[in-house]
């Protein structure tokens, strides 16, 4: 399937984008990845 890698391992592509990921769960089969992260605030 042409397109299908991307979203196959979202925890890099979010973790690039700048969150922290404070939590990860696959189900049973590794076919959905629930993530749980966070926007950091800007240190000003």
């Amino acid at each position: 399937m042409n397109g299908d890698y991307l979203t196959r391992r979202p925890l890099p592509l979010v973790a690039a984008a700048g969150f922290a990921v404070t939590g990860s769960q696959r189900s049973k089969a590794g076919i959905v990845e629930r993530l749980t992260a966070v926007k950091p605030l800007s240190g000003s």
